[in-house]
């Protein structure tokens, strides 16, 4: 599958580089801040907290977490010449997180952690775009799409209260998925993009069973790490003379590196 995958992409950003772009054919690059906000249960049986009071179940800390990320993206538009609409092919790469905060309470004290989850992927985008009149032009339209995700590794990081150390590991083969789909929708004004994504499932394989004494836990059946939201904004760059037409200084920059 691996194989598969890497051949695909590579094909695809031979053929994007190498073929002749016109204002229906062209590259673009995006540069993309990841804004997530998980929201995680009101408890985890499976999971307890190791406290100095012994082990604890854990309940929510934080209705809403944070967590920043980052992609970048290569994509190659293929417009029809009404202007109006056109099919689009990419190649992401991105790193995304998602964290639950937990606590729980005693008579003497109140113990808290965090639990954060984070993965680097490739992924294959395809969406459409839809616009009312010059798409290229104005590069104004809505953008509606899927995309392949493959995870190349997931890290979990949990940290506590009770404790200075900060607990760092790479997930195993069986406890992480090998790919997963999105769904997104957005828009596009000049160089500005917005998405908002959509994971039907993500990189934590739920049905991992933990032995843990004697008995099988399944560490993740209660997390929230699937059916996921988040936001991307950042701006998208047409790879073609539209930048320099739209400012002199960029024209002018052209101009000179062409002489040369």
């Amino acid at each position: 599958m691996k194989k598969i995958y890497i051949t695909t992409a590579l094909l695809f950003i031979t053929i994007g580089l190498i073929a002749q772009k016109t204002e229906y054919r062209y590259g673009a690059v995006k540069f993309l801040l990841i804004h997530n906000y998980s929201i995680p249960l009101a408890s985890n049986a499976n999971v307890l907290f190791d406290t100095p009071k012994g082990d604890m179940i854990k309940t929510r800390g934080s209705v809403l977490n944070y967590v920043p990320g980052f992609a970048f993206s290569y994509n190659y538009n293929l417009d029809a010449k009404n202007d109006k609409w056109g099919l689009v092919l990419g190649l992401e790469v991105q790193n995304n997180g998602y964290q639950s905060s937990y606590k729980t309470t005693n008579p003497e004290n109140t113990y808290r952690a965090t639990d954060r989850y984070r993965t680097t992927a490739i992924g294959l985008p395809i969406y459409l775009k839809l616009g009312d009149r010059n798409i290229y032009r104005n590069q104004s339209y809505a953008i509606v799409g899927f995309q392949y995700n493959y995870y190349l590794y997931v890290q979990n990081v949990n940290t506590a209260n009770w404790t200075t150390q900060r607990f760092s590991r790479l997930l195993a083969g069986e406890e992480k998925r090998g790919s997963g789909v999105s769904f997104f929708l957005g828009y596009n004004y000049n160089i500005y993009n917005v998405q908002l994504e959509y994971w039907f499932t993500n990189y934590v394989n739920r049905k991992y069973i933990v032995p843990v004494e004697g008995t099988n836990a399944a560490h993740y059946a209660q997390t929230n790490f699937s059916n996921n939201i988040f936001i991307k904004t950042g701006i998208n760059i047409p790879m073609t003379r539209w930048l320099t037409a739209q400012n002199w200084r960029a024209e002018q920059i052209r101009r000179f590196f062409k002489r040369g």
